[in-house]
């Protein structure tokens, strides 16, 4: 059957990230709508994923995918409690070596900025001043941050410090 419309592939990536694969994620971000023509002629989403110009496909959709996988897929960013009184980031970057993400939550913003290539990889988080973030990490990586629990299979939890900045060297994000 081929793909859905954009506005329905957000489906696909969040199962893709659930299962902890953000390089095919990044793959499709890059090779599948970045090189929308609508992304490309006008900075905008299509409708579909071939819609020439002057036809009945809308250059102008909101087809929003790629803005909500970057942050709860590549930041993995989730509200465990409501009002975001808990939440966890589970951060996943494939092979971006770059990048900047700031998701305004009702506690505060939340803030990601990673350097580096996958193995020598800087992260920064910055935390608000309210809510209590937990950051789920793959079970090899050695920080030095308070446990949490449970984690998922492979993983283990740990502690934030609420209005808090921490600064990670890591190499399996």
């Amino acid at each position: 059957m081929g793909f859905s419309y954009p506005a329905n592939a957000g489906w696909r990536l969040w199962a893709l990230a659930k299962s902890g694969r953000a390089d095919i994620i990044v793959a499709d971000l890059r090779r599948r709508w970045a090189t929308m023509a609508s992304v490309k002629e006008n900075n905008t989403l299509q409708e579909d994923w071939h819609a020439p110009p002057d036809s009945g496909s809308q250059w102008s959709h909101c087809a929003v995918v790629p803005l909500y996988i970057a942050y709860q897929g590549l930041l993995g960013l989730k509200p465990l409690e409501p009002g975001f009184k808990r939440f966890e980031l589970r951060p996943q970057l494939g092979d971006l070596e770059d990048i900047d993400l700031t998701a305004f939550t009702i506690q505060g913003p939340v803030s990601l900025r990673s350097r580096g290539k996958p193995g020598e990889r800087e992260l920064v988080l910055r935390l608000p001043p309210g809510g209590q973030g937990e950051l789920v990490l793959p079970q090899d990586e050695n920080v030095d941050l308070p446990a949490a629990s449970p984690a998922p299979a492979g993983h283990r939890r740990f502690q934030l410090t609420p209005g808090g900045a921490v600064t990670l060297r890591l190499k399996n994000v």
